[in-house]
């Protein structure tokens, strides 16, 4: 009903073609295939010897081996871990999104009951949306743990150094927003819609870098996209920013063990 482009991050070696050739042949949307360099390694194991797949997957010397391990053994993949690094920061940064406003993301094991019955990124603009989600619930698993701090040491940094682009009162307010929401909320990320305008700013990719390339949360807790992106509205724009799209607004989303808003 609402036939907006399609963009298809894939590995360049990974990349099927029947895959894409049954994506394009179900829909009337333009399809863009964007190859990505989602599999390099985050900045913090840069210039430590840290150096191809071998070292990631067998040296026990490794510092990003022990945390990967301990990952595992949650039943967390790495090539999972390395999609929610890719989803928090780089995302944003790819030529394929530049002209865009708005997107919206939905996981390869969602699908829809029903039609979406309106126009999403048409609400997302007339209500002067950052972000939305269609599920919220309490994640028992972790992968918040010491996220929310990690943001917020990034902010007391910034605010201590002057090296603030938005007004340090505004970031101050931020913090008391971001410090205000209930601990251990996960925002599900198997529907989500954000405003790029939003995502791409200097503060947001700052922050994201801070999160996704110079910490081990990503690998350590599995800090997830979904938990960032809300509590990044929080800190640099407003909470009001980020709404609710579920069952009672006529998306019928079922997703793997959630069905979401029902």
């Amino acid at each position: 009903r609402f036939p907006y482009p399609i963009v298809f991050f894939v590995h360049p070696r990974l990349h099927s073609r029947e895959v894409e050739k049954s994506i394009r042949a179900a829909t009337r949307s333009q399809v863009i295939v964007a190859p990505t360099s989602v599999w390099a390694f985050p900045e913090m194991w840069e210039g430590r010897g840290y150096a191809g797949r071998t070292c990631m997957n067998r040296s026990k010397e490794c510092l990003q081996n022990a945390n990967l391990k301990r990952c595992r053994k949650k039943g967390w993949p790495r090539d999972y871990l390395i999609m929610n690094r890719f989803f928090i920061y780089r995302m944003f940064q790819e030529l394929v999104l530049a002209s865009f406003d708005f997107y919206a993301r939905i996981d390869t094991d969602a699908y829809f009951g029903a039609p979406v019955p309106f126009d999403l990124f048409h609400v997302m603009h007339s209500l002067k949306m950052d972000f939305g989600y269609g599920h919220q619930g309490v994640d028992p698993s972790g992968c918040v743990r010491g996220m929310r701090q990690c943001m917020l040491k990034w902010a007391k940094t910034r605010l201590a150094s002057g090296e603030v682009a938005g007004g340090a009162y505004r970031l101050a307010e931020g913090v008391a927003a971001l410090e205000a929401l209930p601990v251990g909320v996960m925002w599900y990320g198997n529907l989500g819609f954000g405003n790029l305008h939003f995502f791409r700013s200097e503060e947001y990719l700052s922050l994201a870098r801070w999160v996704a390339e110079k910490h081990n949360g990503v690998y350590l807790h599995r800090w997830s996209d979904q938990a960032m992106y809300p509590q990044a509205v929080a800190l640099l724009s407003s909470f009001r920013r980020v709404r609710q799209f579920g069952w009672r607004h006529g998306i019928c989303l079922y997703h793997k063990g959630i069905v979401a808003n029902q």
